[in-house]
């Protein structure tokens, strides 16, 4: 169990930054195809990246981990609604409502834990 719950923080938070760094072109072809405008987008990458980071932060600070991993969460269902309304495929929304089920996972854990 002590070692479940960082590598669950390492797997959402890492997934986020890579897909907000090295994947942003596929970012911003979502976001014109959700019709979300660049500055919402920018401000929601923001926040997923930071997250990300206080997720990271959260192994050594648990005290960090329960909230970062509810935000993150709300997030991945946001990701949910906006593939659903622009009917993308099942494939397109399996990775954001997996993250949504690792950060129940890690909520529960730090809860647990704390």
């Amino acid at each position: 169990m002590e070692i479940i719950l960082p590598l669950l923080q390492l797997i959402v938070s890492l997934s986020v930054l890579f897909i907000w760094t090295f994947r942003y072109h596929i970012i911003q072809k979502e976001f014109r195809e959700f019709k979300i405008d660049p500055v919402t987008r920018n401000i929601v990458g923001t926040l997923k990246i930071s997250i990300s980071t206080l997720l990271i932060i959260g192994i050594w600070m648990p005290i960090l981990i329960a909230p970062s991993s509810v935000i993150m969460g709300s997030l991945m269902v946001g990701a949910q609604y906006y593939h659903k309304s622009a009917n993308n495929s099942i494939e397109k929304r399996v990775p954001s409502l997996l993250l949504f089920f690792i950060c129940l996972l890690i909520t529960a854990y730090s809860i647990q834990i704390g």
